[in-house]
């Protein structure tokens, strides 16, 4: 397919108590490969940079870094080495090959990742370990297939299907309403690849990786007229500029507030809990569920506040701030909850992908452009600097 469309549509999984053991086994195969791959190419890492320091040459290591775009060891070499592990560890055999050599791959793209930020002269961020007692876990498998008629999900080396909650079966590219199973019986779209995962609260989930025949719809033209700006703050979620003389506020619901006296409750009859027992792990499930419920509160809030922004016939262009997101909230410790709690950088995501769907444009603005100190009007900058606890001031 020339003109290819990737969308990620995420289902809700419920596996049986059989079907649990064996994916919990696939999570700590991926795991255990991630961090087997990773152990190798620390010490391929670790030895190349003693050799370095040892001839008194770390400048050569720098530029070495700065000019290796790949990762310290191929991922052929990885794939190689997958195949002695699995002989060595039957356990491993059990599991799909193709999720192991996932786990390689993305360990891959995390040292292309990394040596990318050193090239930009960002903080790189040496990959880590993962933890197999963490509440997040996934793998992803090329092979399993959807059966959107029965809504089942089947793995490779399951012995049956899983039981799949599919809330949507079409899809919208460019206006167009493509039925998912129709288009891909045709050839018009492909699975790519499915990443099943658990969150710390226990839920199951499947996130399908769809490449459908289609394009993007090109940018439309905006101007002053159809360009509406955004303020963001944490008293008022976001304040529109006036488009066709009408201005918006939207109201900042405080998602974490709203539960946090319910989370401190949970997480006060946690700590009293023997650390490990089974009494510790379902209050830790309790207290999870009750994050979860924080997060998707928030996430709907934010889909639903973007998708109006954007679907908004009268605008084709809409103006963001870029924000020091961490030093506001390292330079303020009163606002830091409130901060956090807003999400604006997720907003800014959301609005991103939506706007790049629809054809229109984010226009992002400098951090250090004085746009509270400028009038709407005349463009006349006040010089003199101006309090938090100043909303309004009149232009000379």
């Amino acid at each position: 397919m020339k003109n290819e469309v990737q969308r990620v549509l995420k289902f809700r999984i419920y596996p049986t108590d059989s079907q649990k053991a064996i994916l919990h086994q696939c999570f700590n195969a991926s795991v255990e490969i991630y961090n087997k791959c990773l152990e190798m190419k620390k010490n391929d890492w670790d030895a190349k940079k003693k050799l370095y320091k040892e001839s008194g040459s770390e400048d050569k290591f720098s530029k070495w870094l700065k000019d290796n775009d790949l990762s310290i060891m191929s991922v052929f070499e990885t794939k190689r080495e997958i195949k002695n592990w699995r002989k060595e560890f039957p356990w491993l055999e059990e599991c799909a090959s193709q999720l192991l050599h996932q786990a390689a791959l993305h360990l891959d793209t995390a040292f292309k990742n990394f040596f990318r930020r050193h090239k930009a002269g960002e903080k790189p961020g040496f990959p880590k370990f993962k933890s197999k007692r963490d509440g997040k876990k996934s793998f992803a498998v090329d092979t399993a297939k959807i059966n959107w008629d029965n809504s089942t999900l089947q793995l490779p080396k399951f012995p049956d299907d899983i039981k799949v909650k599919i809330h949507r079966k079409k899809l919208t590219i460019n206006k167009k309403d493509i039925e998912l199973e129709k288009a891909i019986k045709e050839g018009k779209a492909k699975t790519k690849t499915i990443t099943v995962s658990i969150n710390p609260s226990g839920e199951y989930h499947a996130a399908v990786n769809v490449t459908l025949a289609g394009k993007e719809p090109a940018k439309k033209k905006f101007g002053e007229k159809n360009t509406v700006g955004i303020d963001l703050g944490t008293t008022t979620f976001a304040v529109l500029s006036a488009v066709k003389g009408v201005r918006k506020k939207v109201g900042n619901p405080r998602h974490f507030k709203a539960l946090h006296k319910k989370l401190a409750k949970e997480q006060r009859k946690m700590s009293r809990k023997k650390l490990g027992s089974e009494n510790y792990k379902k209050q830790k499930i309790k207290v999870a569920r009750i994050w979860q419920q924080i997060s998707n509160s928030r996430n709907d809030f934010l889909h639903k506040t973007s998708h109006d922004i954007i679907s908004d016939g009268k605008i084709n262009a809409v103006a963001l701030e870029t924000l020091s997101i961490q030093g506001m909230q390292q330079s303020n410790k009163y606002l830091a909850m409130s901060i956090s709690d807003a999400s604006w950088f997720e907003f800014k995501k959301n609005m991103e992908y939506k706007a790049e769907r629809r054809g229109k444009t984010i226009i992002s603005i400098g951090r250090f452009e004085p746009t509270t100190m400028t009038c709407s009007v005349c463009d006349f900058k006040m010089e003199k600097k101006l309090n938090l606890s100043v909303r309004k001031w009149e232009c000379p």
